[in-house]
């Protein structure tokens, strides 16, 4: 039984399917040089080019030609909430419960204050 959670759906040129699996966990690794489990990727200590590179990683299953500059064009602040509140959907898809808790928490005692606060504004 395959027990990958289903895409969640952005709005951006067009709906786009956003799936946080382990291919876009590892590409965000390499680009990012850093991990997502580290505790210092999540929440206030994303940089628009962590958002970024995390919006491009979990886009590549929907379009696998997508450029980093193209994903970029695709984030304005008039929708940079909505994405980073997808973002965060996904993270909470492709974790299991237990672990998704776990590492929120972590990076909620570094900042300080919720995670669901700090992704949506």
């Amino acid at each position: 039984m395959n027990k990958v959670k289903p895409d969640v759906i952005v709005n951006l040129d067009r709906p786009r399917a956003l799936r946080l699996d382990l291919n876009a966990m590892c590409e965000f690794e390499r680009v990012a040089g850093r991990s997502l489990f580290d505790g210092s990727t999540l929440g206030s200590n994303m940089s628009a080019s962590d958002i970024r590179v995390l919006l491009w990683a979990c886009l590549l299953r929907d379009d696998p030609t997508l450029t980093l500059e193209q994903v970029g064009s695709l984030i304005s602040v008039n929708n940079m909430a909505e994405v980073a509140s997808k973002l965060n959907e996904s993270f909470e898809a492709a974790i299991p419960d237990k672990t998704s808790k776990a590492v929120v928490s972590k990076a909620e005692e570094k900042i300080d204050r919720p995670l669901s606060e700090v992704m949506t504004g």
